[in-house]
């Protein structure tokens, strides 16, 4: 039971993300991760059944699920991209370039860090010559994660020291992250650690969403 609902959950969560990538134009990103979705219909399969079966039934529903993903993309025309910096190229805009910014780590409140969850995106600063979001190139291959727990567990961290971090929703990538900061106010039972990387992974989840 609880294999199946971490499957579910993974899915889901695969499946959203695939629909974001879609609504963002990013086709391929959902071609990519097709063969994942696939493997993980089949392993819900064979744990909710024990007897011997064809996967006929869960690649049809893949490649249903697949067409409608691919139904909803929309006719792009192509045109020039032109950026007075270099950096590394992604496809994909969130609009929480300016939300969610490493320049705020060092002094943020867990107030502040509460807005922040709560703030919607707005139209990124990048288009393209028919006024849409055209992609985005970071300057740094320095990136965070930001995670919430009960301040029963931060007997188990201290800052400074690295940690294996587990990705589910990008294949179980397995990550070595430094915890650069603790947030924590004596009058609040919350605490955020803040974890950092110099990984740059191809074909890696980037996209940023609190859970």
């Amino acid at each position: 039971q609880s294999d199946t609902a971490t499957l579910d959950s993974n899915i889901a969560a695969l499946l959203d993300t695939m629909r974001y990538k879609l609504e963002v134009g990013d086709l391929d990103y959902a071609l990519q991760q097709s063969d994942e979705l696939l493997t993980m219909l089949n392993r819900r399969s064979v744990i909710l059944s024990a007897k011997s079966e064809s996967y006929g039934d869960i690649i049809e529903e893949l490649e249903a699920e697949k067409s409608l993903l691919t139904g909803q993309v929309s006719s792009q025309t192509s045109s020039d991209i032109v950026t007075p910096i270099s950096g590394y190229y992604y496809s994909d805009v969130d609009g929480y370039e300016d939300i969610f910014s490493s320049r705020r780590i060092t002094d943020l409140t867990l107030e502040e860090f509460e807005k922040m969850k709560q703030s919607q995106p707005e139209q990124a600063l990048m288009h393209n010559t028919q006024g849409i979001a055209a992609c985005k190139i970071v300057t740094d291959y320095k990136w965070y994660i930001a995670c919430e727990i009960e301040r029963e567990q931060l007997k188990s961290f201290g800052e400074g020291y690295n940690y294996t971090v587990i990705f589910p929703y990008s294949g179980d990538v397995e990550l070595t992250m430094k915890l650069e900061r603790i947030l924590s106010q004596s009058e609040d039972d919350r605490v955020v650690l803040f974890f950092s990387s110099g990984s740059v992974i191809d074909g890696f989840n980037f996209l940023r969403r609190w859970h």
